[in-house]
């Protein structure tokens, strides 16, 4: 949904694919001054080559590679660039994705962030017999916790 939600924005000629980040956001985001992050663009993130690990393990977001030079899972790089799209659109960027994709498909029971509908919503598991075992309200508060 991010990915298409950007798209949209790509199509109305409001984005740039290729536009570094740092154009966009400056040093304002935790990326250290890696000279590599004048490569670091939406196109980049999009196909997970942009270098980024999947989550950091500090307070700067590294560059384990150089962006574009291989195929690498990076949450991180999503992270960043929905700040991008936050400043592009002045949206947070949930309700951007609500506005471009989400409501209009009709998506209503779908969020980037835990809604407590969802308690209600939310599905449970079954075991190898097909017997409902549990719901993982474990992962539903964690959930709620990191994402306010």
């Amino acid at each position: 949904m991010a990915s298409y939600s950007v798209l949209r924005l790509v199509d109305e000629g409001k984005f740039d694919l290729d536009v570094p980040f740092n154009k966009y956001l400056g040093t304002r985001y935790d990326v250290g001054d890696d000279p590599r992050l004048d490569k670091i663009t939406a196109r980049r993130v999009l196909t997970h080559s942009s270098g980024f690990p999947n989550w950091r393990n500090g307070t700067v977001l590294p560059i384990n590679f150089e962006p574009g030079e291989k195929f690498s899972y990076s949450g991180e790089g999503f992270v960043y660039l929905s700040k991008v799209i936050e400043k592009i659109t002045g949206l947070r960027f949930e309700d951007f994705v609500q506005q471009q994709t989400l409501g209009p498909l009709g998506m209503s029971s779908s969020s980037f962030v835990w809604r407590d509908d969802f308690n209600t919503l939310a599905v449970h598991r079954h075991d190898l017999l097909g017997n409902v075992s549990f719901r993982n309200e474990q992962k539903e508060r964690i959930a709620k916790e990191i994402l306010p």
